[in-house]
């Protein structure tokens, strides 16, 4: 958020204005002080990723420039929907997770409430509702050192009241005669009654479902911000600022809250920041946005304070060294790509951020973005992101053109080079691979073309590459590539991904083919669309693709080309025409350089159907929860799980099989009577569906909150009928269930069925050995004896016993 600009004096001279005792960056104060020696250690808390997500900044920002006053900023309930459609759709299924408020719109607690309940006019608990009815999270800006609620009410879990938090006539400040600045109203931390807040405050946000934190304005609190030509609070001095940001971290901790501070101190190199939170900003406010932001406002000036860097470049360049890999996340701020002037600049903006390890925040909104929305989800980019890849400048000084030289290696030890031309004219940019510690011929992989660089020596896999590197570098533009090694060693086992298989492009649930006789088998469905090979369940594995410039048909036989680490070679995969179950079989060559493709047809699909809607989480046919029938009952399918209260209503939806929702059969109801979209369903009651070919009338089946719980779904597809049975079980199937929180789990027989609005969940017996994991709050174990289980989620933990 961003109050107005400030004049940027030198720090040194107001320092000497204000207070003869006061001493600059947080050394010391005309407070006395002190060793905090009874805060809470924090522990390793450096172990989250960079976050993907959006943000409302831009809608925000360009309110304010609009002349909008604060307290009529706001957002419709119609906008926040076509923001969840447009990431739930867009960029979800490449890792954008999330959504995120911002400041700019009010931020206020109800009446009688403790902490901050409405952005706006959108109900906090009803935007995370409609974020979770598609698969994402909420993220929140607020500050666990602002008070919200009425003064006269408690704090959770004491008998302070809040405010008892505020500043009092004994507390000794920096500046006694200064009162705040009513932006914001600031807890005192070592007020009895404040670390409970923080607690409390945290609780608030994690029982919503939010698990991302932006905190700012913290540069206020320490010593008000020095280097403004006013001043802004009373200076609370850095004893209690260490004192806020350690309880911050303990809570934050406790939740399993990501906290991202976001206008820090940053004093004595960050060293409280650094040890507290989660994510730092390291640069000033994204503002107007595009080259502006990237690179040339204030271009090579570097401040003693905050925001010390009014440009990304200069921001991540300076502050370089404190990042890395167990190390706090850098933070460059929002992205408008909307107002770059080229796509050059796009690509330069998106590749810093993951570069350096930085989130990407995408602050484009769905009237803004156009068709910019490829920019952001590059995977060969975003591969490093989900490495947890942080690369590194040639040099700190930001003066020094070597400062536009970036690289690192990823967790494979490959090595990735990113070079920034922030100059107007082209460049031609050169680095001795010995500086990247680098010796022999390297295949060059371009991240953006998306192809092997043509320099230097050729062989059958491509360009290589030997002693120096160079590359012609547009204007704003940037240069990202990666070097892998010229073999491919042979692989011990191999993997089938991609959009014809049953695991989609979730790397992580490939298909994996058997060794027979020295060849790699793979039986079963296969359904229209891409396939590739990997050698393990990671992009950066060994990938084999066929020979040609393009891809060719499954079933026609042919040469197959090895490459080392290479995530993704787009135009060549090999494609699935019809749906059916196959037979695949490839053999690698002694070198693990080439291998030979076989496959063939050998019958129709096995009996199976898509879970949609609701209940499964899902709304993507490709991605759908798949169920199977049995050998024996070829015609009944069946799906058992947890449906949950949706105003919707919009439950359950089959097709089936995998594949675009246009190419997709749908079992949707002969009649609707909610909403124009669902049939009404009750527990233990028949209803007939027809089938639909591309999904035109979108219909669900949908149930009564009151009648929502536990369900066995039985679809027969001879007598074309679903049956819907409620909670209760019959025969000698025992039950056993227990509700925790966010978690509810039940033994059906010898299975167990969990759910959970976390997002994984796993089951552990006794001996805290894991005998079943799931990545999307959903999971079913089968064949468990009898005995005790521990469930634990993302949010919660349960127990149960059979």
């Amino acid at each position: 958020m961003k109050i107005n600009t400030i004049k940027k004096l030198v720090l040194g001279s107001l320092c000497g204005l204000l207070t003869p005792a006061f001493v600059c960056r947080g050394e010391g104060s005309a407070l006395e002080v002190r060793a905090n020696t009874d805060l809470p250690v924090p522990g390793e808390i450096h172990h989250y990723k960079a976050p993907l997500y959006w943000s409302i900044y831009e809608y925000a920002r360009e309110m304010e420039l609009a002349g909008i006053p604060y307290g009529q900023m706001d957002l419709t309930e119609e906008q926040w929907d076509k923001v969840i459609d447009m990431m739930a759709t867009k960029f979800k299924p490449y890792g954008y997770d999330m959504i995120c408020t911002d400041g700019f719109l009010p931020q206020w607690a109800a009446s009688g409430e403790v902490y901050m309940t409405h952005y706006g006019s959108m109900s906090l608990s009803k935007l995370a509702a409609k974020c979770r009815a598609k698969g994402l999270k909420l993220g929140v800006y607020d500050n666990p050192l602002w008070i919200k609620g009425e003064r006269h009410l408690k704090v959770p879990g004491t008998d302070y009241t809040i405010g008892s938090l505020l500043r009092n006539e004994k507390d000794e400040v920096l500046y006694p005669d200064v009162t705040d600045s009513t932006d914001f109203t600031w807890l005192v931390t070592d007020h009895p009654g404040a670390r409970e807040y923080i607690d409390g405050w945290f609780k608030h946000y994690h029982d919503l479902g939010v698990e991302f934190v932006r905190m700012d304005f913290m540069c206020w609190y320490e010593d008000s911000d020095p280097g403004r030509d006013y001043l802004v609070t009373c200076g609370y001095g850095r004893e209690r600022y260490e004192r806020g940001l350690a309880y911050i971290c303990e809570a934050a901790a406790k939740y399993g809250i990501f906290t991202s501070i976001v206008m820090p101190e940053l004093y004595n190199d960050a060293e409280l920041e650094k040890k507290y939170c989660n994510m730092t900003r390291i640069v000033q406010d994204t503002n107007i946005g595009g080259w502006h932001h990237f690179s040339s406002f204030n271009r090579g000036t570097i401040y003693n304070r905050w925001p010390y860097a009014d440009n990304q470049m200069d921001g991540f360049i300076h502050w370089s060294h404190i990042g890395g890999r167990g190390k706090i996340i850098l933070d460059g701020d929002f992205l408008r790509l909307n107002k770059c002037s080229n796509d050059d600049e796009r690509r330069s903006q998106v590749s810093l951020q993951i570069i350096a390890g930085g989130p990407v925040a995408i602050a484009d909104t769905p009237e803004t973005i156009g068709d910019l929305a490829s920019f952001y989800t590059n995977e060969e980019l975003l591969a490093l992101h989900e490495d947890e890849f942080v690369g590194k400048p040639l040099t700190q000084n930001h003066l020094s053109s070597r400062s536009c030289y970036w690289w690192g290696t990823t967790s494979r030890g490959e090595v990735v080079l990113a070079m920034f031309n922030r100059e107007d004219n082209n460049q031609t940019m050169s680095v001795n691979l010995s500086e990247l510690n680098m010796e022999g011929n390297w295949r060059v992989r371009d991240l953006w073309t998306h192809a092997y660089a043509a320099t230097g020596v050729t062989n059958d896999n491509g360009a290589l590459v030997s002693g120096t590197f160079s590359a012609d570098v547009p204007p704003h533009g940037c240069k990202v590539v990666k070097f892998l090694p010229e073999k491919a060693p042979k692989p011990d086992r191999l993997y089938m991904v991609g959009v014809a298989t049953p695991g989609y492009w979730d790397i992580s649930n490939a298909s994996e083919m058997t060794l027979e006789n020295g060849e790699f088998v793979y039986r079963g469905p296969l359904f229209k669309g891409e396939v590739r090979f990997v050698s393990e369940r990671n992009w950066d594995s060994i990938n084999y693709i066929p020979e040609g410039d393009n891809g060719t048909w499954l079933t026609i036989p042919g040469n197959v080309y090895a490459f080392n680490g290479d995530p993704h070679e787009f135009a060549r995969h090999w494609w699935v025409n019809d749906v059916g179950t196959y037979e695949v079989r490839m053999k690698v060559d002694e070198s693990g350089n080439n291998a030979s493709l076989s496959a063939v047809r050998i019958g129709d699909l096995p009996s199976m159907m898509t879970v949609l809607g609701a209940s499964s989480g899902t709304w993507d046919n490709q991605t759908a929860h798949t169920v199977y029938a049995s050998a024996d009952q070829p015609d009944i399918l069946e799906w058992k799980g947890v449906i949950r209260p949706d105003d919707r209503r919009c439950h359950i939806k089959f097709a089936a099989f995998p594949a675009p929702w246009w190419e997709s059969t749908f079992y949707i109801p002969e009649t609707v009577d909610y909403n124009g979209n669902v049939k009404m369903v009750k527990p233990g009651e028949t209803y007939n569906y027809r089938e639909e070919y591309g999904g035109v009338s979108d219909h669900f089946w949908g149930v009564e909150p009151q009648d929502c719980g536990f369900f066995r779904v039985t679809v027969n597809k001879a007598a074309k009928t679903v049956t819907f049975s409620n909670n209760n079980v019959s025969g000698n199937e025992q039950v056993v269930s227990v509700p925790s929180g966010r978690l509810d789990s039940r033994f059906v027989g010898n299975t167990l069925y969990v759910d959970s609005e976390g997002k994984t969940v796993a089951v552990y017996n006794i001996y805290g050995q894991r005998l079943g994991f799931s990545n999307d709050g959903r999971l079913i174990v089968e064949g468990l004896p009898n005995g005790t289980y521990i469930i634990k989620s993302d949010n919660a933990v349960c127990k149960i016993a059979r």
